[in-house]
């Protein structure tokens, strides 16, 4: 699965969208923390709609970002 993020971190986006809880991972080893979110997203259906690669690719632009911060 593919999941578009701009900015930020992407494992707390990860955890967020899969519903595991800091403390769901407290104790765990780094590879133990893979897992249990691996796990997690097992059973989520996406909330957009599923597009292959080829589909996602093919609407890709060349819009960057200019700027950080206030403007």
């Amino acid at each position: 699965m593919l999941i578009r993020y701009g900015e930020g971190l992407v494992w707390n986006e990860l955890m967020e969208l899969f519903y595991v809880e800091k403390s769901d991972l407290k104790g765990q080893s780094a590879e133990d923390k893979v897992a249990t979110v691996y796990e997690a997203s097992k059973g989520q259906q996406p909330k957009a709609p599923i597009k292959t690669l080829d589909e996602v690719i093919a609407t890709k632009t060349d819009a960057v970002r200019e700027a950080w911060g206030a403007v």
